[in-house]
């Protein structure tokens, strides 16, 4: 089980909106960058984008998680 109170279909939809909020991260980089509002190299850039390619794999996988947890117990 992943945390010990009782999984919902709603901590489901939480964490598909979590999941869809990576899209924001990027955008937000991006505009950091490529409209000049802060100054950061490549490297800091790509410094960034591999950190939310991580943080997009632990959503993810804890989306994925909690999606497994709600089948086997029969509540979706």
């Amino acid at each position: 089980m992943i945390r010990e109170t009782e999984l919902t279909r709603f901590d489901l939809e939480e964490a598909i909106h979590v999941v869809w909020g990576t899209s924001q991260d990027i955008k937000l980089i991006w505009e950091q960058f490529y409209d000049g509002k802060q100054k950061m190299t490549e490297d800091e850039m790509a410094n960034l984008l591999l950190g939310i390619q991580e943080l997009h794999n632990l959503r993810s996988k804890r989306l994925w998680e909690i999606f497994e947890t709600l089948v086997h117990e029969g509540k979706i």
